[in-house]
């Protein structure tokens, strides 16, 4: 925009004034958009853009009984990342090959991550640490491709199965697992509310998410 980097705004002083714009319009819940993480996978705040974490954030909101959003990309994790590092079998394969390599939004380089596999987990406790450390109630989702794994190694085929079949039940599992972890989440933070942006092509849609989640669209053709 105005041919400026898309995060030349994601720091604390401007998160801080937006804050205040909001409560003065009647906000309720205020969502921190993609940058204000250092690494996808290890989902913690940004010390260069943060540098006192969310705490601040969270602060003003609590000063102003608003409460904190979050966006994320479940299915990316920076390939210096924690999780990465310690599970690269979690990797989204295609073929034997690496899916979906790259920056996110400006951070570093990511590799895309299997949800059916024991990526899951891992995703839950991100969730329920950011809930209980900083009171994030709302997680907006991104990102979720239905398509495009048929590795061996996770929940959705083995060596036995044909690739054809471990990628037709990942596109069929992906929304079960989504479910499973707003359902774990929800159980041990009830005040949780997760929201799945579905704006683009290629992303589960179905009423088993709507049980637990809600659904975020953007008609593009009549934002200016």
């Amino acid at each position: 925009f105005e041919h400026r980097p898309y995060l030349s705004e994601m720091n604390a002083q401007r998160m801080l004034a937006e804050i205040d714009a909001a409560h003065r319009l009647g906000v309720d819940v205020f969502v921190i958009d993609t940058g204000w993480y250092g690494k996808t996978g290890d989902w913690l705040p940004n010390l260069e853009r943060f540098p006192q974490g969310l705490q601040e954030i969270r602060q003003r909101l609590d000063a102003y009984g608003m409460k904190l959003g979050l966006w994320f990309n479940p299915t990316v994790a920076a390939l210096t990342s924690q999780v990465f590092r310690q599970h690269p079998e979690y990797e989204r394969t295609w073929q034997g090959e690496p899916g979906w390599r790259g920056e996110v939004w400006e951070t570093e380089e990511s590799a895309s991550m299997c949800l059916v596999s024991g990526f899951a987990a891992t995703f839950v406790e991100t969730m329920v640490r950011l809930n209980r450390e900083l009171g994030v109630t709302y997680f907006k989702w991104d990102g979720i491709s239905q398509y495009g794994c048929d590795s061996p190694l996770h929940d959705h085929g083995t060596a036995e199965n044909s690739s054809a079949e471990r990628a037709d039940c990942y596109a069929y599992e992906l929304g079960r697992a989504m479910i499973w972890i707003v359902e774990e989440v929800s159980r041990r933070c009830p005040d949780v509310i997760v929201d799945f942006d579905v704006t683009e092509g290629g992303r589960f849609v179905g009423l088993g998410f709507l049980s637990v989640g809600k659904y975020f669209l953007i008609d593009r053709k009549s934002v200016v």
